[in-house]
């Protein structure tokens, strides 16, 4: 027992500092002097008494907000606010004072941010910048108000703000996105081009941070680090990579080989990109290029419009697409071909013509006479073939010949001198053209390079005239068969018909009437 007041009105300014029970007494008689008793043992009257059933709780305290700290002492820490997992602190407090305690978060000028309902602070979202924690002692209700600044009177009865605060600086690093030459998310890198095997690419992060980028499989194990936005992919492996931007502080723990997700990356603060660059590696090999013979050349003769059709395979591979080109002799596009290279030149002009193999990705890109040598041919990779097809297309045409009356057929009597005839043909091809005079076994006799045809000497006899067109060096000799003979180093065609000579001993006026069938047309045959 510490005292006796006969009022309801209590006054504890004499007593110490600690913790006392105010009990309520009813008695009969005159009270005891109880100071110094124990209130549950003492007999407080000389009749009667009762204590009351309970009791009232009095703390009588000094505030001590005291010193705050960290669990290790520190009065100083760094925060990562995008890394939950390490983005709170544990706090404690020296205080002795039984008063209530909290503490509080402020910014750099003690305004209130946070008032923490236990000793632990969570700094997950919080922007960068400087922070401070500090312990609060109280006693009644607590006033102290978010927004508001950290000093004078914070409860409705007292308080006391701690000796010191805890200094956290925050930082709430984000890689933001990455992106390498627009908005897509996939690229393809040509290895067959040592121009575009590297690729640049951005963080969007404002920040000062220290910038890397992380290239991985498709698994996200580390395959590099580079500290430069430009990086070739020429020698790294496999066929897809990815592309992770990093900003951090510190130093960097990540290694190649590590999962990226499931080591630290750096020693402090770090952030890592959500979503990544897709790479993905394509090799086009245009391979080499063959006919169905083995050969990589070919004469086309063209007589009487029968095209031909020539088949071209390849050794190409690494490309999405392969599809056959075909180009005039400098190279320049003429055509183009699906991929089961078959080729008919029928359409064409007579010349020299090419076929390239391209091995591409992506979407053709070009128009005819774009120079396969200097053009591009797709959005993405492309490879022409090592070597190209050789097509010259001969087109030749004897036609029809006649004599220049319109006729097939003449008969020549007396052979004492030269005959000179007339011969025309329906052909209008530019080629190379002769006239062969034959016997009727087609045995060459004679060549005629002149439309304007001789038949020399006296012999007499039946000859036969044909056209020939044809390239290339003329075969043909006297002696030679006209019709199976090879006529040329090229190409050629006889004329679809021959026209016929006569040629007799006799004048024809002079036998009229004696023998006028000298002078009868013969048939014949091709």
């Amino acid at each position: 027992m510490l005292d006796v007041f006969a009022e309801p009105s209590i006054s504890l300014r004499n007593l110490p500092l600690g913790v006392f029970r105010i009990y309520g007494l009813s008695y009969a008689g005159a009270l005891n002097n109880s100071k110094g008793q124990n209130v549950g043992s003492f007999i407080f009257s000389n009749s009667c008494f009762e204590l009351s059933d309970n009791y009232l709780s009095v703390i009588k305290t000094d505030p001590d907000g005291a010193k705050v700290a960290l669990p290790d002492g520190n009065t100083r820490t760094f925060v990562c606010g995008n890394l939950p997992d390490v983005s709170s602190r544990e706090l404690i407090t020296n205080t002795t004072s039984p008063a209530l305690y909290t503490f509080l978060l402020t910014d750099d000028q003690n305004k209130i941010l946070q008032i923490l309902p236990a000793a632990k602070v969570d700094f997950t979202g919080l922007p960068t910048g400087e922070y401070r924690i500090w312990g609060l002692s109280y006693i009644g209700t607590l006033t102290a108000e978010i927004g508001k600044i950290a000093t004078g009177k914070l409860s409705t009865s007292c308080s006391d703000l701690s000796d010191n605060f805890i200094r956290a600086t925050v930082y709430l690093l984000d890689a933001g996105q990455i992106s390498s030459a627009g908005i897509d998310t996939t690229t393809t890198i040509c290895l067959n081009d040592p121009v575009t095997t590297f690729r640049a690419f951005v963080l969007s992060s404002n920040g000062q941070e220290k910038q890397r980028f992380i290239v991985t499989d498709l698994d996200n194990r580390i395959l590099a680090l580079s500290g430069d936005a430009m990086i070739n992919f020429r020698n790294l492996p496999g066929e897809y990579n990815r592309v992770w931007g990093a900003t951090y502080i510190g130093n960097i723990q990540a290694k190649v080989g590590d999962l990226l997700f499931a080591t630290t990356f750096a020693d402090s603060c770090y952030s890592i990109t959500k979503q990544a660059i897709t790479i993905r590696k394509r090799n086009p090999e245009g391979g080499r290029l063959t006919l169905s013979d083995g050969s990589t050349d070919q004469l086309l003769c063209f007589t009487a419009g029968v095209p031909q059709i020539k088949i071209v395979s390849t050794t190409g591979t690494g490309g999405d697409n392969y599809v056959y080109l075909l180009t005039d002799r400098l190279n320049n596009v003429v055509s183009l071909f699906p991929n089961n290279g078959q080729y008919n030149l029928g359409d064409l002009p007579a010349g020299e013509y090419h076929v390239f193999g391209l091995s591409y990705t992506g979407k053709i890109s070009f128009s005819v006479g774009t120079n396969v040598r200097t053009g591009r041919f797709s959005d993405q990779c492309f490879e022409f073939s090592q070597n190209f097809i050789t097509f010259t297309k001969s087109v030749n045409d004897g036609g029809r010949i006649q004599f220049a009356d319109r006729g097939t057929r003449k008969v020549l009597c007396g052979v004492s001198k030269d005959s000179t005839l007339m011969i025309s043909t329906s052909t209008l091809l530019v080629q190379n053209y002769v006239y062969l005079v034959t016997d009727t076994f087609n045995q060459i006799v004679s060549i005629s390079t002149s439309n304007q045809v001789r038949i020399l000497g006296e012999q007499e006899g039946y000859f036969r005239i044909w056209g020939l067109g044809y390239s290339g060096e003329l075969l043909a000799k006297a002696g030679e068969n006209a019709t199976t003979a090879a006529l040329s180093s090229q190409c050629w065609d006889l004329s679809d018909n021959l026209v016929q000579v006569i040629k007799r001993s006799v004048e024809c006026r002079a036998i009229e009437f004696e023998r006028p069938q000298c002078c009868l047309d013969l048939f014949w045959t091709k």
